[in-house]
Order: structure tokens, then C-alpha cells, then sequence
């Protein structure tokens, strides 16, 4: 019988042995240096779409200013003509050359507001760029600390892993022991239980069975040990693959959530291209008609431009857009957050041991 009973424990101690060997950690090389790869791209675009708002800017800047020179050189000519025109009126000049004159200088006025209108176009679409560019470098020091942020956690879960690895060496080797511990035990007890068969006196006999109870126990106590350590660090090796599994999860939606508002960027300065481009080319129109029809626009009637159902059904779309990527991202701040307050317990754990 105490044959068998030894027999069973070393089938346990060995199946043991095989699924700590089976266990073995998860390298996360692979998830880190694809999470670099897209960090490096994200970096990148954002510092190139950066670079074409600030290209952006100076040339609306210098269309301002060319708009501005053009102007002062109108009120220049406006005062001439005014001058002229005062002069005529005292010298007593034809009146076709005063109303030519009067219409010159109305023709003017109108140009001025024309420029003056569009100036302020120009100005309102350099102000929005600038805020653009503004929000662009804001979001781009966020993404950063984040990103940064997120490259520490998963550095501390690759040192959690590899302190576990060793652990589990550690405990392999401990096990090992035992079991050279538990052959020269088994030896010892069959030796014993060899010479209990003997016709042994009183006193030896009684000697023997408290010894062989006595390494029994022994065995049973280092059994024992042993399974709790192992379920210890099995336990805790699963609680830290989990946590760098929601860090990869949480990494990857970042990374998607930035790419998406690259795209948008893009788009965004995609069409201011266009309306600066729509704002030229209808400037220089206009000003061709002024200045070869010679007709003088009413500027007491402001023309008011109402918004469109097609405008409308867009802002619609654009806010239920906004809530269902908030919604969803709330998610993955929630995770974020548990994954920050684990590391915190980590990190003080560490600290009191």
C-alpha cells in the first residue's frame, strides 16, 4: 500500500512538471514593434500635415497683404480723382467730364468694398487655418502623452513578464528538488518498511512507524507547498497576459482614432485649399467686370445667405457622427483607466515589497 501511494505522487508531480513547461510567456516583441510602426507613421503625418498649414497660412498671410497694398493703392487713386473732381467743380469744367469723373470714383468705391470684402474672407479663412493648425499641435501633444504613456505600461508589463518567467523557473527548479527529495525519501521509507517486515523488537518497531510517519508528513507538507506556489504563479501569469492584452486592445484604438483624424485633417485642408482657390478666381472675376463693364453695385442692399436644407441635414449628420464615435470611445477611455489604476497597484505593491 505505501508503495502505490508513492507511485501516484510522482504521476502527479510529474503531470505538474509538464504543464509548467507547457506555460510558458507570451513574448509581446511582435504587438510592441507594430505599435511603434504606426506611432512613427502617426508622428510623421501629423509633422507633414503641420508643416502644409503653416505653407497654408503664409500664402493666405501674403494674399491679405497683396489684397492690402492693392487697396491702399484704390484709396490713393480715389483721392486723386476726388481732388480732380473738386478742382473741376471750381474751375468750372464741362459737366460730362465731372459725371465721367463721378463715375470713375463711384467705380472705385465699389472696387475698394469688393477688396475690402474679400480681405476679410481672406482674413477670416487665415484666423481658421491658424485655429486648425492649432487644434492639429494640440491634439499632436495629447497623441504624444499618450502614446508615451502607453509605451511605459507596456514596458512594465514586459518586466512583470519576465520577472514571472523567472519565478517559474525558480519554482521549476525548487520542484526538481523536491522530487530528488522525494526519491531519496521513498528510498528511505521502502528501507524502512523493509526492515519493519523483519522480526524487529518492541522498541524498534514503535521507533521505525514514527519515522515513517514522521517523512510521511514530511512529503505531504513539500506537496502542498509546491501546489500552491504553482497555482500562485499560474494565477498571476493570467492576470498579467490579460492586462497586456487590454494595453495591445486599448493601443490599437488609439492608433485607429488618430488615423481617422489624419484623415479628417486632410479633408480639411483639402477643401480650404479649394475655397481660397473658389475665392481668387471669383476676386479676379469680379474685378474684370468692374473694371471693363463699368457697373456700380449697390452696396446699401447686403444680401443675406440662408442656410440650406442640405446644409442643415448635414450638420445633423455631422452631430450624430460625433456622438456615436464619443460612445465608443468611452469604452476604451474606461479601459484605460482600469488598465492605469492595476499598474498604480502594481507599481506600490513593488514598492512595500
Amino acid at each position: 500500500m505505501p508503495g502505490l501511494q508513492m507511485l501516484a505522487f510522482k504521476r502527479k508531480t510529474l503531470n505538474y512538471r509538464s504543464g509548467m513547461r507547457s506555460c510558458g510567456p507570451r513574448r509581446p516583441s511582435s504587438a510592441r514593434a507594430s505599435t511603434q510602426t504606426r506611432t512613427d507613421q502617426l508622428e510623421h503625418d501629423f509633422a507633414r500635415i503641420k508643416l502644409d498649414l503653416q505653407d497654408e497660412i503664409v500664402v493666405l498671410e501674403a494674399a491679405v497683404d497683396e489684397m492690402t497694398t492693392e487697396k491702399g493703392s484704390l484709396e490713393d487713386k480715389v483721392r486723386d480723382l476726388e481732388s480732380q473732381l473738386h478742382q473741376f467743380k471750381v474751375n468750372g469744367t464741362p459737366v460730362r467730364e465731372r459725371d465721367n469723373l463721378q463715375h470713375k470714383l463711384a467705380t472705385s468705391h465699389s472696387t475698394i468694398e469688393a477688396l475690402k470684402t474679400s480681405i476679410k474672407t481672406l482674413e477670416a479663412s487665415v484666423e481658421s487655418t491658424t485655429r486648425e493648425r492649432d487644434s492639429l499641435q494640440h491634439k499632436l501633444q495629447t497623441s504624444h502623452s499618450d502614446l508615451e504613456a502607453l509605451k511605459s505600461s507596456i514596458q512594465t508589463l514586459e518586466t512583470e513578464v519576465i520577472s514571472i518567467t523567472a519565478d517559474r523557473d525558480s519554482l521549476q527548479q525548487n520542484l526538481s528538488t523536491a522530487e530528488a527529495n522525494h526519491t531519496a525519501l521513498r528510498s528511505t521509507i521502502e528501507k524502512l518498511e523493509i526492515t519493519a517486515l523483519q522480526p524487529p523488537k518492541p522498541q524498534d518497531s514503535v521507533k521505525l512507524r514514527t519515522r515513517i510517519e514522521n517523512l510521511k508528513s514530511d512529503l505531504q507538507h513539500e506537496k502542498s507547498l509546491a501546489e500552491q506556489r504553482l497555482a500562485a504563479l499560474q494565477a498571476r501569469h493570467e492576470a498579467e497576459l490579460k492586462g497586456l492584452a487590454k494595453q495591445i486592445q486599448f493601443l490599437r484604438a488609439k492608433c485607429t482614432r488618430e488615423e481617422n483624424f489624419r484623415a479628417d485633417l486632410a479633408f480639411s485642408k483639402k477643401f480650404f485649399l479649394l475655397q481660397i482657390e473658389l475665392y481668387n478666381k471669383c476676386n479676379q472675376t469680379d474685378l474684370r467686370l468692374l473694371e471693363e463693364m463699368g457697373i456700380t453695385p449697390d452696396m446699401t442692399v447686403l444680401t443675406e445667405q440662408r442656410p440650406s436644407l442640405r446644409s442643415v441635414g448635414l450638420m445633423v449628420i455631422s452631430c450624430i457622427r460625433m456622438k456615436r464615435l464619443q460612445q465608443s470611445w468611452a469604452a476604451n477611455a474606461r479601459v484605460q483607466e482600469a488598465l492605469i489604476r492595476k499598474l498604480d497597484a502594481m507599481r506600490r505593491q513593488r514598492v512595500r515589497a
